[in-house]
């Protein structure tokens, strides 16, 4: 918003459908995800629950692909099997000990 003029910084102006959209969009994955997220550590230990977590960038990427057909560079790919490898390779390690 530092780098817009006044009159693009809040292009909306008083379209409140689109607000309203944007606050849904914003307000609903977060308190939803976050939330369920705080909900899963009463029945999984934390670094399982990390863990988990941990799978986000990977699975979001294999969700772009899926449903929005995007394209993707072989670094790309790269970097979401080094994800994959960090966690196989955390969760033997838990294992373990």
């Amino acid at each position: 918003m530092l780098t817009q003029s006044p009159q693009t910084a809040l292009s909306m102006g008083g379209r409140w459908d689109g607000w309203l959209i944007l606050t849904v969009l914003a307000l609903g994955p977060t308190i939803l995800g976050f939330g369920l997220y705080t909900l899963s550590l009463r029945y999984l230990q934390a670094s399982v629950a990390s863990l988990i977590a941990s799978l986000e960038p990977a699975l979001t990427t294999l969700m772009a692909i899926t449903l929005l057909h995007r394209p993707f560079a072989n670094i790309q790919w790269l970097g979401m099997g080094a994800i994959l490898l960090a966690v196989v390779l955390a969760q033997s390690e838990t294992k373990a000990h």
